[in-house]
């Protein structure tokens, strides 16, 4: 079952809605086939998070207003080593530029404030029919955990792998990027990639992106491993 704080979660009539909570609003940790839906979290660090979680769906939310609005995570030193299989559908997800309030030290302090979905570590997940706006820094970011964690931390998959992202509206996303993300030499987007993770997949025609090219399902596999060797090679010379 997914765990939810119950002091920041309320319902009015058929929507559960939850909001300022210094980390997620709606949280499932270390479960199983997760569903949540017809939920509106605003105002919150991080709207939705679903954590090291085996199976899951997100549908028919409303995210805004947060620092983040949907996290998808995997993060090291938990008893659960895995985070996949999950769908990500249906939702809104807009302006989410708000203040990252978290206490200092804690792991959701370090969120880029302007992120409308992240996918940090997670596998073999499929993002699909949601729009995604208004998001300063990105619509959609697909990172590595050595983003956040030392080397000697992790001891999980850093690497988000199998992710298909496809079919989403993207609009005005990355114009004023968090200089957290700045400071890195990126710059925003409706879709921020950091090369990691074999197989990840953008079906996102006219998406303003970085890299400017990202792969797609319709790319042969072969072409598709040259180009992750290539762009992972030149990330490496300049990092």
């Amino acid at each position: 079952m997914a765990s939810i704080p119950c002091t920041a979660v309320m319902r009015s009539s058929s929507v559960w809605w939850a909001t300022g909570i210094n980390d997620a609003g709606i949280y499932a940790g270390q479960c199983e086939n997760v569903i949540i839906r017809e939920s509106e979290a605003y105002g919150n660090v991080i709207g939705i998070e679903v954590e090291n979680t085996n199976g899951f769906e997100i549908y028919n939310n409303r995210a805004y207003d947060n620092a983040l609005g949907i996290f998808v995570d995997l993060l090291p030193q938990l008893e659960a080593k895995v985070s996949l299989r999950g769908k990500v559908y249906d939702n809104v997800s807009e302006n989410n530029n708000g203040e990252n309030f978290a206490p200092p030290g804690e792991l959701a302090a370090q969120v880029p404030s302007g992120l409308g979905l992240f996918i940090l570590a997670a596998d073999q997940n499929e993002v699909y029919n949601n729009v995604i706006r208004g998001n300063k820094t990105a619509g959609i970011a697909l990172f590595n955990l050595r983003i956040a964690f030392e080397e000697d931390e992790i001891d999980v998959g850093p690497n988000p792998e199998d992710n298909w992202i496809h079919d989403n509206q993207l609009e005005n996303n990355g114009f004023d990027p968090d200089p957290s993300v700045r400071e890195l030499g990126i710059p925003g987007a409706d879709i921020l990639w950091d090369g990691s993770g074999a197989n990840n997949r953008f079906d996102q025609p006219g998406a303003k992106s970085f890299p400017p090219v990202l792969p797609s399902s319709r790319w042969p596999t072969p072409f598709y491993r040259l180009y992750w060797n290539v762009l992972n090679t030149l990330i490496g010379l300049l990092s």
